[in-house]
């Protein structure tokens, strides 16, 4: 799980424990859907889409698109992630 402060102060938690292969795919598909990546944003941040709409560019929206990639690529670099292994039965 990352995190990302907004130019405001505020931080947003970015789990992205829930996503599916099948989702992860929608979102990094070039012909994928704006709808589709707002909604999968707002899952993973608890923004609504309204905020997320509002959100700068560069400066907010990029560092989370860049968190959730993060958190697929090096799932192992957070210590909360627990992988099929490690999971008690």
């Amino acid at each position: 799980m990352g995190e990302v402060i907004l130019t405001n102060g505020k931080a947003i938690k970015v789990d992205i424990e829930d996503v599916t292969v099948e989702e992860w795919d929608q979102f990094i598909d070039p012909k994928g859907s704006v709808v589709f990546e707002r909604t999968l944003v707002s899952r993973c941040t608890g923004l609504t889409i309204e905020e997320i709409k509002k959100l700068k560019l560069h400066t907010e929206y990029a560092p989370i698109i860049k968190a959730m990639a993060t958190a697929m690529r090096e799932p192992l670099a957070d210590p909360n992630y627990q992988s099929a292994s490690t999971l008690p039965d």
